[in-house]
């Protein structure tokens, strides 16, 4: 609402308006400058009249307004009576007085206004009273705040900070970027030359609409991250920079560590598998990938990978019962084309983003079951061959003691014969499993070395296996070499090793010879052959029957007697002694054990 007050005044008898048309048409006028506040006092300083904008611009209603003094409302003041009356004797003199108003407004922000006083003269410059135009300017001494703010800011700050114009006139540095950039702020260089990396259409456009440009730049040899924020109120932007050269490395680091680790469970004989908590593939490593037969599963659903993969049905469950929860590691056969067992350990996951995910490490334990297998047929192998000689020995006994003198003497030698035999039958088998032991645990053979005449080595050796394979037919050959009739070694040991080469020829070879040769070496030292014309050995076996619990030689290896460490006690022998051990075979046409002792053992 405006409101106006005073009497109409005369006809303005040179623009040829009367004077209620002129204030009303004035009335207009400044009702439309939305932009001012206008109030009109007389020199009583009375409000006569008080324009709807400075209504709105003070919250003030006309009738509270129209009347009163200008000193008496506080809304349109903040100085002093004795200041403003001053203020106004400036007006009377200069034309106005311009103050500033500050209050707080209906909704309790602080609202900054512009007044500016003016006197009103009549005809014969009478001074007939004052009118006050007041702006609202609450925006530009905020914007003036934050330029100062800034400005301390910038200062203050150990990184470097500059203020450009549109033009890329650089209007300030402050001392770090000073000392950086060598930009200095008295100097109006263009801050793109002082800046790196700077974009002339990019500072434009920040200052337009305040948006914010990010961007990386070397600076000397360190690595700065540089910030471009507009103020659109100002016309200028700030440039902020920030040295990420440790940064930098961090990530470098921190990438090559994350690769490393990469590397390290991709070289990793299990398979390893890393789901998400969505049961997708986000790891696989080489050996996994080669198990499920994809080139790249990850981001795919495990159940997918696993349906697809040459799996049996009841693997590809155990695999996703092992993904589903923790548990006990689980046992999982996978059949044919793979043919191997492994035991799946499955772990929760929980990265640094505070995702979940699952672990699977499948453990090939195909060797251990087979090694398993092995032992304990070993033990029920032992056990048997434990069993017949302690049958005839307590026999034997029983047949002694019963007699009580009523046998012969040559039937009580027979006896004691039988008791004696079979007693080293079990010392032999006790002996093997305490030289087992030994070779287990790492520890050293026991060797009594010594310069050994190598027939009646070899010739007792013979006798002690046709004693045991009387009936197989077997003719035993020896040939010895000039130059190897002598050997250095523990004679027990290598004998132990001759009867093992010949007992295994003469379970596995058909009746016929088996040549015994030994011949002296280029270095000085001995080598000693077994040659048997039996079914011989595969390739992809000869390199596993010097393992332990290992027995080849065809399918009906299982009827003949032993457990599978002979030629695995041999190998520790013949190494113990510093020597070398191996078979040459062809399938269909033989064996040739033999083993090689140095010089001096």
């Amino acid at each position: 609402m405006t409101s106006r007050g005073g009497q109409a005044g005369p006809p303005d008898t040179r623009s040829g308006i009367d004077g209620d048309h002129r204030e009303a048409l004035l009335e207009r006028v400044l009702e439309s400058a939305t932009d001012f506040a206008v109030v009109a006092c007389d020199a009583d300083l009375r409000i006569t009249y008080f324009s709807g904008a400075a209504q709105r611009l003070f919250s003030i209603a006309p009738e509270r307004a129209l009347g009163a003094r200008v000193t008496d409302l506080h809304e349109l003041r903040s100085v002093p009576d004795e200041r403003f009356r001053e203020g106004l004797a400036q007006a009377r003199e200069q034309g106005k007085y311009v103050y500033h108003i500050e209050r707080t407004s209906p909704e309790g922000a602080t609202v900054y206004y512009q007044a500016t006083v003016m006197p009103l003269y009549g005809a014969g410059d009478t001074h007939q009273g004052w009118v006050l135009m007041a702006q609202d300017i609450t925006e530009r001494v905020e914007a003036r705040e934050r330029a100062h703010q800034m400005a301390r800011f910038a200062e203050l700050n150990p990184a470097p900070v500059v203020r450009v114009d549109r033009g890329g006139k650089l209007l300030m540095a402050n001392p770090a970027a000073s000392e950086l950039l060598g930009a200095d702020g008295t100097d109006p260089a263009h801050a793109t030359r002082a800046v790196p990396g700077l974009d002339a259409v990019d500072l434009a456009a920040s200052i337009d609409d305040g948006r914010v440009v990010q961007w990386s730049a070397p600076v000397g040899p360190r690595a700065f991250q540089f910030v471009l924020r507009g103020i659109p109120d100002l016309g200028v932007a700030q440039i902020y920079g920030s040295d990420i050269t440790d940064r930098l490395r961090a990530e470098e680091a921190l990438r090559r560590s994350r690769e490393r680790l990469s590397d390290v469970v991709h070289s990793m004989p299990e398979p390893v598998l890393v789901i998400d908590c969505d049961d997708r593939l986000v790891l696989c490593n080489n050996p996994a990938l080669r198990l499920v037969g994809a080139e790249d599963p990850i981001g795919t659903p495990l159940r997918q990978v696993l349906r697809a993969a040459p799996l049996s049905e009841e693997a590809r469950e155990a695999l996703l019962r092992s993904a589903r929860g923790p548990g006990e590691p689980r046992p999982v056969s996978l059949g044919p084309p793979i043919g191997r067992d492994f035991q799946v350990r499955a772990s929760d996951l929980t990265g640094a983003d505070g995702t979940n995910g699952r672990v699977l490490v499948l453990e090939d334990v195909t060797e251990l079951r087979e090694l398993s297998d092995l032992k304990s047929e070993m033990v029920s192998l032992t056990s048997h061959e434990l069993k017949t000689p302690i049958t005839a020995v307590i026999g034997s006994a029983a047949t002694l003691i019963e007699a009580d003198g009523s046998l012969d003497a040559e039937t009580r030698r027979e006896m004691l014969d039988i008791v004696l035999y079979q007693a080293q039958r079990l010392s032999n088998i006790v002996t093997n499993l305490l030289d087992l032991s030994r070779l287990e645990t790492g520890r050293r053979l026991d060797l009594q070395p010594k310069k050994v005449e190598v027939e009646p080595l070899i010739k007792r050796s013979v006798q002690a296996v046709e004693a045991a394979h009387a009936t197989t037919g077997h003719e035993f050959l020896i040939e010895i070499q000039p130059g190897a009739e002598t050997a250095t070694m523990d004679p027990a040991r290598i004998e132990q090793v001759l009867i093992n080469f010949l007992s295994n020829a003469a379970k596995y070879s058909e009746p016929g010879p088996v040549a015994i040769r030994v011949r002296p070496t280029g270095e000085g030292g001995s080598r000693f052959e077994v040659a048997d014309h039996g079914r011989g050995i595969a390739p992809e076996e000869q390199c596993q029957v010097f393992e332990r619990f290992r027995r080849v030689g065809g399918e009906d290896h299982r009827q003949k007697s032993g457990h599978g460490l002979g030629l695995y006690l041999c190998k520790g022998l013949v190494e113990a002694h510093g020597g070398t051990i191996g078979v040459d075979s062809v399938p269909g046409q033989g064996s040739t054990f033999w083993f090689e002792l140095p010089p001096s053992s």
